[in-house]
């Protein structure tokens, strides 16, 4: 079997039968040989245009999609963050804090290093690096423990932490030197030692030793209900802590540093 020509853009299926076999061809082969065997099915070059720019579309679509509910979540938010924001200012109730002020820690804020950077690495500092602290003296704060007796608990001079390790977007939200700053505090400590320092009749001994990761975030929430009574603000941040904790908590089982003991 011969053909004599093939015009450009069209589809031919030409089927001969010899012995046990079907010869196929089609506009893919202009000339020379096919190959011989069992039809298979494919896509004619005019509908694998219509279906390529079908999934090309669909995927567009659904970009757009994304984009417009972050941009509907977005408006939401601060929406409601300019309509909380009069609120404050309008209605402003006496309120007393739950922590006295006597309880709250001596901190030193460090520097957040930007010197000898690019201008694009600035300003990722500026959005994701946070601002360590360090405690300027020995802190010693009272709570209930799970047995609802008090407990005295200290934390050594020196320490450096950077409370909850929140994105500066969401500091409007959750700050982490608002209402997360002493649950955060206590919660750097037990993540960086696996342990706390208890005080009892003077005496400082270890509190919690190898208490181990689920324990601090839990001791994360039950901080933050007796010092701001904030539940939704406490949970939120406990979730993120669940979330993204783990690499943290691991990193520092690795280096085992060992805490100094409070006077």
């Amino acid at each position: 079997m011969s053909i004599a020509s093939l015009q450009e853009a069209t589809w031919m299926d030409v089927l001969v039968v010899v012995p046990a076999e079907n010869l196929r061809v089609d506009n893919y082969w202009h000339s020379g040989y096919v190959p011989i065997g069992s039809p298979t099915p494919e896509i004619r070059p005019d509908q694998f245009s219509l279906a390529n720019s079908y999934i090309t579309n669909r995927r567009i679509n659904a970009v757009e999609n994304i984009f417009q509910w972050i941009g509907i979540v977005v408006a939401v938010l601060l929406l409601l963050y300019i309509f909380l924001f009069l609120v404050n200012i309008m209605v402003k109730p006496k309120a007393d804090p739950v922590a006295p002020s006597d309880a709250m820690p001596n901190l030193r804020p460090l520097p957040i290093p930007t010197k000898n950077k690019s201008y694009w690495r600035r300003v990722l500092a500026w959005i994701f690096d946070i601002r360590r602290w360090e405690l300027t003296q020995d802190w010693y704060f009272q709570f209930k423990d799970d047995e609802g007796k008090d407990l005295r608990i200290a934390l050594h001079k020196g320490f450096i932490f950077d409370g909850a390790s929140i994105p500066r977007p969401l500091w409007a939200l959750l700050s982490p030197v608002g209402l997360l700053l002493l649950p955060g505090l206590i919660h750097d400590y037990g993540y960086n030692y696996d342990q706390l320092w208890q005080v009892v009749d003077e005496e400082v001994f270890p509190y919690k030793y190898k208490a181990g990761r689920e324990y601090w975030d839990d001791l994360f929430i039950k901080i933050g209900q007796e010092v701001n009574g904030f539940a939704i603000i406490n949970y939120v941040a406990w979730l993120g802590i669940k979330l993204g904790g783990s690499r943290a908590f691991k990193e520092y089982r690795e280096k085992e540093e060992k805490p100094a003991k409070p006077n």
